[in-house]
């Protein structure tokens, strides 16, 4: 059985003045990157503050190489990724910023 591991990566995408350039911009971007040999088939993401993780956000499952946005307003997130071989990744605290893009990498170990 494969373990899932992960890296994450933080980048921010920053128009130099401040602000957000269009009104799309007041959201930021959590992707999964999945670079494992397995589908991811469950994503689930709360607010730091929620004690439960909700629906699954995802009708399909996230392929190997594939990758998938979820785009939510600026907080403190916490995201649960779920294999076919029904190991799960966990991410804590991630700090989502408008405009920004956080980009969660899912690879085999």
């Amino acid at each position: 059985m494969r373990r899932l591991l992960f890296l994450c990566i933080l980048a921010l995408a920053c128009d130099g003045s401040g602000g957000p350039t269009d009104p799309l911009e007041e959201n930021g971007i959590i992707r999964i990157q999945n670079r494992s040999a397995i589908a991811v088939v469950e994503v689930y993401i709360s607010r730091c503050a929620v004690a439960v993780w909700g629906a699954n956000r995802i009708d399909r499952p996230i392929g190997a190489g594939q990758s998938r946005d979820f785009e939510l307003p600026p907080n403190c997130y916490d995201v649960r990724a779920v294999g076919t071989t029904t190991e799960e990744v966990l991410f804590f605290d991630l700090v989502l910023t408008r405009g920004g893009v956080l980009t969660l990498e899912i690879a085999d170990g």
